[in-house]
C-alpha cells in the first residue's frame, strides 16, 4: 500500500537536451551539470552538461571539456558563461573553440 507524502508531489516531465550549435561569438550561461560520456559517429566523447533556462544543454569539443576540467571546484550550484570563438585549424583537423568563465562568489 502507498502511502500519501505528507507534501504535495510535484511531477516535471523529463525534456530530451539541447545540443548547443552556436554561431561564432554567442555566449551561453547556466549551472555546471557535471561531464556526460556518449558515443557517437567517431566513437566516445564527453559533454558538458548545462542547466540553463530553457533546459538542459549538452557542449561538446575538447577544450571546453579540458577549460572544464581545469576549472577548479564546480558543484550544482556553480554558474557557468561559455562563449564560442569560432572553429579554428588544428594540426590534423578542425576544433571548435571556446571561453570558459566561472562565477566565483556573491
Amino acid at each position: 500500500m502507498n502511502k500519501q507524502p505528507t507534501k504535495k508531489a510535484h511531477w516535471q516531465k523529463g525534456e530530451k537536451p539541447i545540443i548547443w550549435r552556436p554561431e561564432e561569438g554567442e555566449t551561453i550561461e547556466g549551472f555546471y551539470g557535471g561531464l556526460r560520456e556518449k558515443v557517437g559517429m567517431y566513437g566516445t566523447f564527453q559533454s558538458l552538461v548545462l542547466l540553463t533556462k530553457n533546459g538542459l544543454v549538452l557542449i561538446s569539443g575538447q577544450v571546453i571539456i579540458n577549460l572544464v576540467e581545469n576549472a577548479g571546484v564546480l558543484t550544482p550550484k556553480t554558474q557557468l558563461r561559455v562563449a564560442f570563438l569560432g572553429l579554428k585549424e588544428g594540426n590534423e583537423h578542425e576544433y571548435k573553440d571556446f571561453e570558459l568563465y566561472v562565477k566565483r562568489g556573491g
